[in-house]
């Protein structure tokens, strides 16, 4: 089980070579795949967003399993902001990864790793 965050969703929406050939080997081995509603948010506010990437953001949200943020989220997000640091939008996403027991689906390793409980898989 995997959670994407909003960067592996953008350069999956980018066409991004390594990006794309990950993202689409999670999607083949048929494993429930979460977006949290934080990264929906992230992925779909640019201003500046081309029509081809909203499409393709929008073409993907439709086979991720939406998890929205509901009480226990918030609470854990807001447990991990006061103890690693996260911005609010990394703590939602990691907490939606812990609540689903999945594996968060990265480039920002960096700001992940300071939460020893989370497993992270970079692209």
């Amino acid at each position: 089980m995997y959670t994407l965050d909003t960067n592996a969703i953008l350069y999956y929406a980018q066409n991004e070579v390594h990006a794309v050939a990950r993202i689409d080997r999670l999607f083949a081995t048929m494993l429930p795949i979460y977006v949290s509603a934080a990264s929906v948010t992230e992925a779909l506010s640019p201003k500046l967003l081309p029509a081809s990437e909203r499409e393709a953001i929008e073409g993907m949200l439709r086979g991720l399993i939406f998890v929205p943020v509901d009480m226990p989220i918030a609470r854990q997000a807001a447990e991990l902001r006061s103890s690693y640091g996260l911005k609010l939008g990394d703590a939602m996403i990691a907490a939606t990864t812990l609540f689903t027991g999945s594996s968060l689906v990265t480039r920002n390793i960096r700001d992940f790793r300071r939460v020893p409980s989370l497993a992270i898989e970079a692209i």
